[in-house]
């Protein structure tokens, strides 16, 4: 957990630096971020920027953002669910085999 905690904190340091420069960059004028929560559990967030425009984000933007937002957790978590069952039927295969191979003895 220590090392999740010195990269969260060396992301936290860099970023204001780095953020107003690109910010400035693409004429940000509105950022809206909402988190991607899956099955409980946030997972990562999702960002929607407004550059140049000068539109605001609506109602009806930020509904769809969310939307979006969940079923982008969604097929996150589907994929890593996917690859654990994956990792385990793989697993289940190699005990498998190695049970044959004793058996054969």
């Amino acid at each position: 957990m220590q090392r999740s905690d010195d990269r969260r904190e060396r992301i936290a340091q860099l970023v204001p630096e780095h953020r107003e420069k690109f910010a400035d960059a693409i004429n940000l004028r509105t950022l809206y971020v909402v988190p991607l929560i899956a099955r409980g559990r946030t997972i990562g967030a999702l960002g929607a920027l407004q550059a140049e425009s000068g539109r605001p984000i609506t109602d009806a933007d930020r509904s769809l953002i969310g939307e979006i937002a969940q079923r982008a957790a969604l097929a996150i978590d589907n994929a890593r669910l996917f690859a654990e069952a994956e990792a385990a039927l793989k697993e289940a295969e190699t005990a498998n085999r190695a049970k044959d191979e004793v058996n054969r003895t």
